[in-house]
């Protein structure tokens, strides 16, 4: 333990030690409270600050090119916000909103200015190992208060206080780095410790199932596949594609046949998604914001007045219940179709497409994780309406978006790895 402390720390200097605890306190604290991982995070801003006043230098030199540009589309898919603000009517909400998204432009903008090549492999290794860690130790917490309260298991979306989807999104992306980390030091790697790995994965798979997330339990699913396709045509395993297939199928059937509560939610969505159920909210959310959409290209009405835009069209079809709980688009390409039209629409595709299919041809694996989630967390709600989801995602781009390309700072080291 020593050794490693001393691996992590051995040449930084006070300004980047701090920066680098504050950033893994800053993941620490994300599942646990949204409220005091952004305290933790302004305190990693003010470093980053600090850094940047007493460095001799300003700018990344270790930053690669297409890092650069993921960098640069992300804070223009925030800038263009400024954009649309101008002819929001709303204008005090669209403040508060790009107040609230500002990790995005800052966090991103940090990284381009300040010298992070201490940032190696094995910090990031750290960092997340620090993340999945956190989300086991809150499972265990929830699950000992759960039978303490209930006195029996109890599946639902209020088995964890924060908003189901986002905690599938940091579940998710531990999973994924659980078998990245697995896939590349398998061979490499004591029986014991592989063991520990499959354990913790089941810890992370069962409070998917405990939350009744869809997103986690969709998300899972795609995942699922998408390693049995890259163990089957990527590493050519045939044996061990073959038996995580089986695998999978074994306890996808035992879950849905022994725990019928768990795909209650899943089967009713997709009996409404197939059979049309208007009366469904999620159909009269969307069809009231493709209602809205339609009658605002292709510029959306700003981000001031999606809201207010959004609860009218649900006034106009009837949908008295949105109107009352004030619902959003529950789709984070809806609502910035909504409120920043087809430009806005184009940076986001462009700030999750563009590095999507960089690090796929790089077989990142981490990074491609962590795309994939916020694709599906898209899917199923306006993530970056939310602290938890803006949080999330200007954490980890800026986290693993430097890997891309040409990047000596998250080359692995033989000699240390």
């Amino acid at each position: 333990m020593q050794r490693t402390i001393t691996a992590l720390f051995r040449d930084l200097k006070p300004l980047e030690i701090s920066e680098y605890l504050l950033f893994g306190l800053t993941l620490l604290l994300l599942p646990w409270s949204w409220s005091l991982a952004l305290a933790a995070l302004l305190l990693l801003v003010a470093n980053t600050v600090a850094r940047l006043v007493t460095g001799r230098r300003i700018g990344n030199p270790h930053l690669g090119h297409q890092a650069r540009w993921a960098f640069g589309l992300l804070m223009a898919f925030y800038l263009y916000q400024l954009v649309t603000l101008v002819y929001s009517a709303n204008q005090s909400f669209g403040w508060n909103l790009l107040w609230h998204r500002l990790p995005l432009l800052v966090l991103p903008l940090g990284c381009m200015l300040v010298d992070t090549s201490y940032f190696s492999l094995r910090h990031k290794r750290v960092l997340l190992g620090l993340f999945t860690g956190s989300l086991v130790l809150k499972f265990m917490v929830r699950f000992v208060i759960m039978l303490a309260t209930q006195h029996r298991v109890v599946l639902s979306s209020g088995f964890d206080p924060l908003h189901h989807t986002y905690m599938a999104l940091y579940i998710l992306m531990a999973i994924g780095f659980l078998y990245a980390e697995w896939s590349r030091l398998r061979k490499q790697l004591a029986a014991a410790v592989q063991w520990l790995m499959a354990l913790v994965l089941l810890v992370l798979v069962a409070y998917l199932v405990m939350i009744q997330s869809r997103t986690g339990i969709v998300g899972l699913l795609l995942m699922v596949v998408a390693v049995i396709v890259h163990q089957l045509f990527v590493e050519h395993n045939l044996r061990l594609g073959l038996s995580m297939l089986c695998t999978a199928l074994l306890l996808g059937g035992a879950v849905f046949f022994l725990l019928p509560e768990g795909n209650r939610r899943l089967t009713k969505t997709l009996t409404e998604a197939t059979h049309g159920d208007t009366s469904d909210a999620r159909f009269q959310i969307s069809h009231g914001a493709m209602t809205a959409i339609g009658a605002h290209m292709p510029f959306g009405v700003g981000i001031g007045d999606g809201e207010d835009v959004l609860l009218a069209a649900f006034e106009a079809n009837g949908y008295d219940y949105g109107v009352t709980q004030e619902f959003n688009s529950h789709n984070a390409f809806l609502d910035v179709l909504l409120t920043m039209g087809i430009p806005g629409l184009l940076f986001l595709l462009a700030f999750l497409g563009v590095p999507a299919w960089w690090a796929l041809r790089q077989r990142n694996l981490l990074l491609l994780t962590f795309l994939f989630t916020l694709v599906v967390g898209a899917l199923f709600e306006a993530i970056l309406t939310r602290q938890m989801g803006i949080l999330y995602c200007a954490l980890f781009y800026t986290l693993l978006i430097p890997s891309l390309g040409h990047c000596s700072a998250c080359e692995p080291d033989p000699h240390k790895d």
